[in-house]
């Protein structure tokens, strides 16, 4: 495995004291009106790890202390931007921050998130958590073990047009929810599949790599999944859980049906999100842009957006004890409750209850 593609593991450490809050120690720096701003460290040197690091930094909340990631040019550069200093093995910096964010490689999410957790520090764990069912309920046993403040990074159900789809359905506009769908259809080219990316052992394949975020958007919407049916195709990667196209119907307690589609080998890309109700609808465009609403019986017009929402600010909140974050690991864990359902699914080709053993609880 090259060094560039994954981070360092940690050496055996002795046990380190759980703090429940922030952490005791010194103090650099302080925001606006004296409150501390909250330390935090990143995992992780790729975009996903540059995006919150420059997000965090320049809320006037937090600074970035420390960027934890054996490639040396990657890491020392995102540190060198932010005002932090780099490490290469994520263990070094936990002394000295008060939360982490872990935007390492899918597969290596599971043993940080949780040595995190572990050490006390407040979680912010890059989808998926974990690459199974199994994986997300150690992180989730972790940080309540630990009483940290957690959230998981579903960032594209927080977009002004997903809230106010959202919003069509708790307003009462659209009545009973009958349906909601996604389609995320995309292509990457054979040298995009490089990697740890190459090998769905890794990275769970298209639906924990990048459609997770479908199946959070759906659940987030309509509540609860009684059901899966689910069918998988492979035609570049390799694997027991293999996936680049993906079709899955989710049966809700409500008795709503989700639908998505996802792939990232199509020809005619597509991103679009719509639900249906007993009095009316809303969809986006097929790029995700703006929604469409409209009454029984009336032609549809655009709908007055909604506000986007801030997960990193929420998180932030949540670790100062002012609220709770937008979706935490216990969310993150039921969401991969479902995603386990799917690779069942597929595998067995049948229909899966989210009450088999196995999955309940």
């Amino acid at each position: 495995m090259a060094a560039d593609e994954r981070v360092h593991d940690p050496p055996d450490l002795p046990p380190r004291r759980v703090h429940l809050g922030l952490p005791r120690g010194p103090r650099t720096k302080r925001r606006g009106g004296g409150a501390v701003l909250i330390r935090i460290g990143i995992i992780g040197a790729g975009p996903n790890a540059r995006t919150h690091a420059h997000a965090h930094r320049d809320s006037g909340e937090a600074e970035v202390v420390a960027v934890a990631d054996p490639a040396e040019g990657p890491g020392r550069a995102l540190a060198e931007e932010t005002g932090a200093h780099h490490v290469r093995g994520f263990e070094e910096m936990l002394d000295d921050v008060d939360a982490v964010v872990v935007s390492s490689p899918n597969f290596l999410h599971a043993e940080h998130a949780i040595a995190v957790a572990e050490a006390g520090k407040h979680l912010f764990c890059e989808k998926p958590l974990g690459l199974c069912l199994a994986d997300a309920r150690r992180i989730a046993a972790a940080v309540t073990d630990a009483g940290v403040a957690s959230a998981v990074g579903f960032s594209p159900r927080l977009s002004r047009e997903a809230q106010t789809l959202k919003h069509l359905l708790d307003s009462g506009r659209v009545g009973e929810l009958i349906s909601i769908w996604s389609r995320r259809l995309m292509f990457l080219p054979d040298d995009a599949f490089g990697g740890w990316r190459a090998d769905p052992g890794r990275s769970g394949g298209l639906l924990l790599e990048v459609n997770v975020h479908e199946i959070d958007w759906m659940m987030h919407v309509a509540g609860a999944v009684s059901s899966v049916h689910a069918v998988t195709r492979t035609t570049l990667t390799h694997g027991p859980r293999a996936n680049d196209h993906i079709w899955v119907t989710l049966s809700f307690k409500s008795g709503a049906v989700g639908q998505h589609e996802g792939s990232w080998r199509s020809a005619t890309p597509n991103f679009s999100r719509g639900l249906h109700g007993t009095a009316g609808g809303g969809a986006t465009d097929e790029w995700g842009r703006g929604v469409d609403a409209a009454s029984l019986g009336q032609d549809r017009e655009p709908a007055e957006l909604r506000p986007a929402v801030d997960l990193r600010a929420r998180w932030r909140a949540a670790i100062r004890g002012e609220g709770e974050p937008h979706c935490d690991v216990a969310w993150g864990l039921e969401v991969m409750r479902v995603a386990e359902a799917v690779f069942r699914s597929a595998e067995g080709n049948r229909v899966v209850r989210l009450d088999e053993p196995g999955l309940s609880g």
